[in-house]
């Protein structure tokens, strides 16, 4: 992740235009994010080397800073006045491709996943697929561009990676990510080891990831609850209802951030 300043294109007339937005773009992956997030001006008859630092004295142009909360604040001269930006968040669907997941159980899965990258996304975080079943595998690293996240989700079938629910595999894939914010775990059946999985979900909850769980009728509910952060965080569904519940998982993983 990283922030660069873009400005105004330089003029070839000699003269000083007015003031001219500066934006900050926050380029991740090939996600491009533009925030105007100040109004300056800049002295265009100067050289690159020689741009009239008075003007921004004079301006009091603001500073982007991270505070303790892992924020992006703009600070100008007046002390209260400090709008802050939140960092996009990454966050990972985790669906079972299993064998159980045949028909429109994989269909209502990607659905709800592609409404959820789109949710996420408003809400300030870059949503990453992977699936699992004999073993697991990355699908999209986390994005806000709903379109390449759509393209991705697009290969997705039952059976991709095998046919059992090696879900300790899939917990384990997503602990490889340095920073990572929640996991939302999609699945329509019994684990092959609840164990494993307990014990792979602990993991990530000792670094601060929230689990967000979504089991249809066949799932266990009870595994599910110990599986979730928190019990209310493990939601059962019908199967019917799986792409309406993974769509509205941003309510759930909203709550969880407070």
């Amino acid at each position: 992740m990283r922030w660069v300043a873009e400005d105004a294109v330089r003029p070839q007339t000699g003269r000083t235009p007015p003031p001219s937005n500066i934006l900050m773009a926050l380029c991740r992956n090939d996600s491009l994010e533009l925030l105007d997030v100040c109004y300056a001006a800049l002295d265009f008859s100067s050289t690159l080397g020689r741009q009239s630092t008075s003007i921004f004295e004079r301006l009091s142009m603001p500073l982007l800073r991270l505070n303790d909360q892992g924020r992006l604040c703009l600070k100008g001269t007046t002390e209260n006045q400090t709008p802050e930006m939140s960092l996009i968040k990454d966050v990972l669907l985790l669906i079972d491709t299993s064998g159980s997941m045949t028909g429109d159980k994989m269909s209502q899965a990607k659905n709800g996943a592609i409404d959820f990258s789109k949710s996420a996304t408003k809400n300030g975080y870059a949503t990453g697929l992977a699936v699992f079943a004999d073993r697991a595998a990355m699908v999209c690293d986390p994005t806000v561009q709903s379109a390449a996240f759509e393209k991705k989700i697009a290969a997705v079938r039952v059976g991709i990676v095998g046919g059992t629910t090696n879900l300790a595999a899939g917990l384990d894939l997503s602990g490889k990510f340095k920073e990572l914010a929640a996991v939302v775990v999609v699945t329509d059946g019994q684990p092959n080891s609840c164990e494993d999985a307990l014990r792979s979900a602990a993991m990530l909850k000792h670094r601060g990831i929230e689990i967000i769980c979504i089991g249809t009728d066949d799932a266990d509910k009870a595994f599910l609850d110990q599986l979730a952060t928190r019990k209310e965080l493990a939601l059962h569904v019908g199967a019917q209802d799986i792409r309406t519940s993974i769509g509205q998982a941003t309510r759930l993983l909203l709550g969880a951030a407070r």
